[in-house]
């Protein structure tokens, strides 16, 4: 079972090569961490994390580890990344590019 599981999630090679181009443009590093700022429909809905604002969790990436430097962010709401990267300089914040129309 482990075996065909394993082999039923590879991403196909068009969505492979699209992962590592879009990795290659960030200028992903490892270690990163990985936080997802929800402030979209399930949000306000009431869904889990919708009280959690960007200190929140960048508090959190600082007690797991003091060094991490690298934050994949993932959020719908372009001012999360505008304040990502004005308030926390020391960090480099790696996201998609695409127009985000929410506003928090």
């Amino acid at each position: 079972v482990g075996q065909l599981l394993y082999y039923s999630m590879q991403p196909l090679p068009r969505v492979d090569a699209l992962v590592r181009a879009e990795k290659e443009r960030m200028g992903w590093e490892h270690p990163v961490a990985a936080i997802h700022v929800r402030h979209g429909d399930r949000a306000q809905r009431g869904h889990q994390g919708a009280n959690f604002v960007l200190k929140d969790y960048m508090a959190k990436v600082q007690d797991m580890d003091p060094d991490l430097r690298n934050i994949l962010i993932m959020t719908e709401d372009q001012q999360v990344i505008d304040d990502a990267e004005e308030l926390y300089p020391e960090y480099t914040f790696h996201y998609t590019k695409y127009p985000r129309h929410n506003t928090g």
